[in-house]
Order: structure tokens, then C-alpha cells, then sequence
């Protein structure tokens, strides 16, 4: 019995000293686990710096890839904007020629007009009887029209009336100094001189017409090219007075010529009289301020001294 016991107690104390083996292993494997756990922790560490690394370098790759997109954005956009400029430029321009044209168009289509308008106030000349009275010369001329008319002419229809001392025509077309139709239209008491184009004496040419009172000189000019010219020389009272009557086509284009010509010969008769009378049909239109030979014009009037 008494053995049985004592090999009941070894046989405990043998399973003691194997469950305090296995608690020594067991321990083992725990500080084994905590070696683990503390380089799982460094791990965890050197993860989680790399998760942070990686999300610094994911930002600044999408802030480099969105402000490089950005710049392409800013580029195309700005090339855009230039084509649209461009080509709104392009036609805003092709539609101010358009209109430029079309006010050019217009302002000429105004001007000849005016010019046609201008024409249809007509110059008639009457060879009556001087009155004493003056006033009484638009009387005599208004009963005088209104017969032919059937009395609808009315005073405001005529513009002036004047007395003719001196009358300068031009593109007269006459042909000849011995026209027939030159004396039926002179005055009574009236004499002329005339100017016939050398070269076409049925187109252009000047007749001045002027009261016998006039004690009236010729003057002979130089021989020019862009227009035609007549002067003659008479005295009013004491003073003495050139009247140079000039034509120059309308149909011929004007040129620097015809200013150079015409100042030339200005200077050359300026001094011939006290005054000097510059008339006759110069086919150049002050009124159109485009006109390049304005300025010309403007310089001549200042220098011989025109009113």
C-alpha cells in the first residue's frame, strides 16, 4: 500500500515537473512573442513612415501633374483666346472696310448730287434797260418770267439778281471768235475777248464779256498744260485790275502739275496790277475734306493774299 502511495506521488511530482517545463516554454514562447510583438511594432513604425512617405510623394505628384495640367490649361486656354481674338479682329476689320466703303460709296453718291443739284440753278442773262432804281430790277425780271411760267414762278425761286458789268463763261464750246451764237449771246453795249482751245476749239474755250466802259487790255500768258487761260487788264477809277480766267476739266484727273502751273503763273501777273481777280471753273472741290490738294490750295490763298 505504503508504495503504491509513493509511486502515486513520484508519478505526481513527475507530471509537476512537467507542467513546470511546459510553463518554462511556455514562458519561453511569450518573451519569444514580445521580441515579435516589439519588431512587429518597428515594423508597424517603418509601415506607417512609409504610408506617410508614399502620401507625401502621391500629393506632390498629383500637385506637380495638376499645375503642369494647369500650365497646359493656361496655354491652351491663352492660344484659344488669341484665335478668337484673331478672328474676331479679322472680321470686325473686314466689316469696317465693308462699311468704310459703303460711307465712301455713299459720300460720293452725296456729292454728286450736290453737284447735280448745284447745276440745276441756272444763269440767265437780260439785256434790259438800266433803271435808275436798282430795287426795281427784280421786278422787271419777275414780270418778265412769270409770262412765260403761267405766272407759277414765285420771288423766292430766284435767287439774286444783279447787274452785269463783267462776265466770265466758261467750256463755252464756241469753236470760233466769229460764232454767231457768241455775239447773240453778248449784252448791248458790251464787247468780248475770247480764249479758243488750240488743239479742240469745239470743247473748252473762255469768253469774257465786259461793258464798253472798260478800256480793256489782253495780256498774253505762257504757254500751259493742265488748264486754259485768259487775262485781260482794265482800270476802275484809279486802280488797275487783272482778271485772269481759268478752266480746267473736270474729266482730267488733277495733279500736281496744274497747282505748280497755276502758282507759276500767278507769280508772274501779281505784279502787273493792283489787284488781281482769279475766276472761271477750277474743278476742284474744296468742300471734300479728303481731298489731297487742299493744302495746296489753302497755301496759294495765303501767299497771294486771295479773299
Amino acid at each position: 500500500m505504503l508504495n503504491e502511495k509513493f509511486e502515486s506521488i513520484d508519478s505526481r511530482l513527475k507530471t509537476f515537473d512537467s507542467i513546470d517545463i511546459g510553463m518554462k516554454n511556455l514562458q519561453l514562447r511569450l518573451e519569444s512573442s514580445g521580441e515579435n510583438l516589439k519588431q512587429l511594432e518597428k515594423l508597424d513604425e517603418k509601415l506607417n513612415q512609409s504610408i506617410n512617405s508614399l502620401k507625401n510623394d502621391i500629393t506632390k505628384s498629383w500637385s506637380d501633374v495638376v499645375k503642369s495640367n494647369s500650365k497646359i490649361v493656361d496655354n491652351e486656354a491663352a492660344y484659344l483666346r488669341n484665335m478668337i481674338s484673331t478672328s474676331f479682329s479679322d472680321v470686325v476689320k473686314k466689316d469696317l472696310d465693308v462699311v468704310s466703303k459703303e460711307v465712301i460709296s455713299v459720300r460720293r453718291t452725296i456729292e454728286v448730287a450736290n453737284e447735280v443739284k448745284a447745276r440745276e440753278n441756272n444763269i440767265i442773262l437780260f439785256n434790259f434797260s438800266e433803271d435808275l432804281d436798282v430795287a426795281k430790277d427784280r421786278g422787271n425780271v419777275l414780270g418778265f418770267l412769270r409770262s412765260p411760267t403761267d405766272e407759277s414762278l414765285k420771288d423766292e425761286d430766284i435767287l439774286k439778281i444783279f447787274r452785269q458789268d463783267i462776265c466770265v463763261l466758261t467750256e463755252t464750246w464756241h469753236g470760233s471768235s466769229d460764232d454767231i451764237s457768241v455775239k447773240l449771246a453778248m449784252p448791248y453795249g458790251f464787247s468780248f475777248m475770247d480764249y479758243l482751245r488750240p488743239h479742240d476749239p469745239n470743247h473748252g474755250g473762255i469768253i469774257v464779256y465786259f461793258k464798253n466802259v472798260f478800256k480793256v487790255k489782253k495780256i498774253e500768258l505762257p504757254v500751259v498744260n493742265s488748264f486754259e487761260s485768259l487775262a485781260i487788264k482794265f482800270r476802275c477809277g484809279k486802280k488797275t485790275i487783272l482778271l485772269l480766267a481759268v478752266y480746267r476739266p473736270g474729266s482730267v484727273p488733277i495733279t500736281p502739275a496744274f497747282f505748280d502751273e497755276l502758282t507759276s503763273l500767278l507769280e508772274q501777273i501779281s505784279l502787273l496790277a493792283d489787284y488781281v481777280i482769279l475766276t472761271g471753273d477750277l474743278n476742284v472741290h474744296l468742300e471734300k475734306v479728303h481731298m489731297v490738294f487742299i493744302p495746296i490750295m489753302v497755301w496759294s490763298k495765303y501767299v497771294f493774299r486771295f479773299r
